[in-house]
């Protein structure tokens, strides 16, 4: 068995960190912004059915740890939210 060749793995670690730097900007300009003053409203939140414990509102409370949940097993189920401010 001989040795391992530095060349292709120099080759790798090169467009590793090319691909890298490309994809940095990409990363950055897709990260969220901090919300503005004005945006403090919560959006209007409709639903075609909810539970007593999950009720559509909290599609838009801003807590990921918490969910709407449709009642019944009846399709379709939807949610809207009013985005327009």
């Amino acid at each position: 068995m001989s040795a391992p060749r530095p060349a292709p793995r120099w080759a790798a670690a090169l467009l590793g960190l090319g691909l890298l730097a490309m994809g940095g900007p990409a990363l950055a300009a897709s990260a969220p912004s901090a919300p503005s003053p004005t945006a403090a409203t919560t959006p209007t939140v409709t639903a075609s059915s909810a539970t007593t414990g999950q009720p559509a509102g909290k599609i838009a409370d801003s807590d990921r740890n918490s969910y709407w949940q449709s009642s019944g097993a009846a399709f379709p189920q939807w949610a809207q939210v009013d985005l327009a401010r």
